[in-house]
């Protein structure tokens, strides 16, 4: 099974208070909310993780960069388009 996180926006709403993108947000000292996404994938067996990125893509990059299971997609038009352009 594959599972998709949508994480190309810039999460505009919390900008204010954080200039990451909402899915690296901490919800503790080392858990990211991405991180809570993909732990509750691999907990219902899902084996490959596609992320779809696009606002501050370096970030993720770096992030899952030795990830096996983990493959990302980058949304070039993040900033023009909405999640279903980005599944597209």
């Amino acid at each position: 099974m594959i599972g998709t996180i949508f994480a190309a926006g810039r999460g505009s709403r919390i900008s204010k208070v954080s200039k990451k993108p909402k899915s690296l947000l901490k919800l503790n000292s080392n858990f990211s909310i991405i991180d809570y996404q993909i732990n509750m994938l691999e907990k219902i067996s899902v084996k490959k993780i596609f992320i779809i990125i696009g606002y501050k893509r370096k970030l993720f990059e770096k992030k899952f960069k030795d990830c096996k299971n983990i493959k990302l997609f980058f949304n070039k038009n993040w900033h023009r388009s909405n999640v279903l352009e980005s599944f597209r």
